[in-house]
């Protein structure tokens, strides 16, 4: 294989990459796992720690793949698809759950003479006691979970695409997450710079529309456990 061939398939992999960030599944669970979060660094930062676990265990398996000639058993996927659905239901209802049952209020605020009102939740209130000894891990573990769950399709290229060539099999998985690793943080910052304009537009929107996230979610969730 020529490096003409070689690059080609390197970048073709870091495309299909970028694409599979997008899939529905991804972008409904990072986008319920940041929205309570609202800074859009935050949510930067949990699309790349979803992207880094998902990367993560699909390199792993790549290596077990091409090196040890390992191969991921079928019930695993399985139970790992159904764990998929099973996390979309949790975080949708979760979601829900902590606009309704009182955690999102309204919290009179002053800045010197100016007084304003805002939606505040009870972690928003602890986050500054806690954020430097706090860690939180679900997004990378979701981004493992979504890897595992989604392997098949994209190990299955590794034979076609590098002819057995170990070395290239990896780096062809490496650019994959990479382009993963990018699609979902492009997609972090899009979408935590709409729920900044949002929330700035009207509070009562964006309550709104992370309900609509939470019930969207819930109900991928279950279809996905159904199909």
């Amino acid at each position: 294989m020529s490096m003409l061939e070689s690059f080609a398939i390197l970048t073709a992999g870091a495309l299909m990459g970028l694409l599979h960030a997008f899939d529905a599944d991804h972008v409904m669970a990072v986008s319920t796992l940041s929205q309570s979060k609202r800074k859009v660094a935050t949510m930067i930062k949990f699309a790349a720690q979803w992207g880094c676990g998902h990367g993560l265990i699909l390199l792993g398996l790549a290596i077990g793949l091409t090196v040890f000639n390992l191969h991921l058993p079928a019930a695993i996927t399985q139970m790992a698809e159904l764990m998929v659905g099973g996390v979309l239901i949790v975080l949708g209802l979760g979601l829900i759950w902590q606009i309704n049952k009182g955690n999102l209020h309204l919290k009179r605020h002053q800045h010197g003479q100016r007084f304003h009102r805002h939606w505040v939740t009870q972690q928003s209130r602890l986050e500054k006691q806690i954020q430097t000894s706090r860690h939180d891990h679900k997004p990378i573990l979701v981004g493992g979970l979504h890897g595992m769950a989604g392997s098949a399709p994209a190990l299955a290229l590794i034979p076609v695409a590098m002819q057995g060539q170990v070395v290239g099999a990896i780096i062809y998985m490496l650019m994959f997450s990479l382009g993963c690793l990018l699609g979902m943080t492009v997609f972090g910052l899009g979408f935590g710079q709409l729920n900044r304009m949002l929330y700035k537009y009207s509070q009562k929107a964006h309550q709104w529309f992370s309900q609509a996230l939470g019930l969207c979610a819930a109900t991928l969730g279950l279809v996905w456990i159904l199909q």
